[in-house]
């Protein structure tokens, strides 16, 4: 599995080094096949079972060399994902997409505490038909598709924890940032996820 948002893979790539490197291509060649002398390090190529990367980058992994690649909410570099994709293993090969749809979070998108409001990446309308035709320009074949919808009570604490995770927290002002340092005056909220 690869879960791939940046942070993840900083900090394990920071955790354990000696097994997961971020070993840049030289010339078009793979990780198992570049000399550790031509990247300045001497990881060696090692199995692993489970592994965090960036896939807005070039993946640290030999062409179709992965069996699962989960993404969640996260952005991907298609191209990539298929090569790293093991095409070779009869169909046994996954890549499994989880995002969000414009229904997410709606609540907290129109919060407002003293008139001023919370600020959230949108999520467009068309995102779900994009992802999957990105995905098929890619040359991957749609499976199976399904739509999780749900609610769950957040408390103050958590709504203020689940805005500055995601990618939302990069867009938050001075304005929102009061908005986050009155929650724990109010009571728990009911959030569509």
């Amino acid at each position: 599995a690869v879960d791939v948002s940046k942070d993840a893979a900083g900090m394990t790539a920071r955790r354990f080094p000696a097994t997961v490197s971020p070993k840049k291509r030289i010339e078009g060649r793979t990780n198992q096949d570049t000399d550790p002398s031509e990247t300045g390090t001497t990881t060696p190529a090692v199995h692993v079972d489970i592994a965090v990367a960036n896939a807005k980058a070039i993946l640290p992994f030999a062409d179709d060399s992965v069996s699962v690649v989960v993404s969640i909410f996260a952005p991907r570099d298609t191209s990539e994902l298929h090569r790293v994709i093991n095409k070779k293993s009869d169909g046994n090969s996954v890549v499994v997409i989880a995002q969000p749809n414009p229904r997410h979070l709606q609540e907290l998108r129109t919060l407002e505490v003293g008139g001023r409001g919370l600020n959230f990446v949108s999520v467009e309308e068309d995102k779900e038909r994009r992802v999957v035709d990105g995905m098929v320009a890619a040359g991957f074949v749609l499976s199976h598709q399904q739509t999780l919808e749900g609610s769950m009570t957040l408390s103050a604490m958590d709504v203020g924890n689940l805005v500055r995770m995601g990618p939302s927290a990069f867009h938050q002002t001075e304005s929102s940032e009061h908005v986050l340092a009155e929650l724990d005056k109010l009571e728990d909220f009911d959030v569509s996820v």
